[in-house]
């Protein structure tokens, strides 16, 4: 195993327990029933979601366009909420 090879596979490792722990605001943000700091944390979850998205896909699909294309396109997602959160907590 390369020395890159192990960093992705600790840095999957240290990023599924973030993940795991902010699914729950993450689900009440996405239900419409946030409480106190959740629509942050979801933002933090989807930023987890997003780097295990981007280092798990080269165990799933390390050759495939298409899913590059898909995690980009939700990074550009999440870039939009963080967005319209710096709006929200502005005011």
């Amino acid at each position: 195993m390369t020395l890159l090879e192990i960093t992705r596979l600790l840095c999957l490792i240290l990023w599924l327990p973030p993940l795991a722990l902010l699914a729950a605001s993450a689900w009440r943000t996405l239900a419409g029933r946030p409480r106190g700091n959740d629509s942050y944390l979801a933002a933090l979850f989807f930023t987890a979601l997003l780097i295990v998205g981007f280092v798990g896909r080269w165990y799933v699909a390390p050759g495939d366009e298409a899913s590059w294309a898909a995690l980009y396109a939700l990074c550009g997602a999440l870039a939009v909420y963080v967005l319209i959160l710096i709006r929200q907590g502005s005011r």
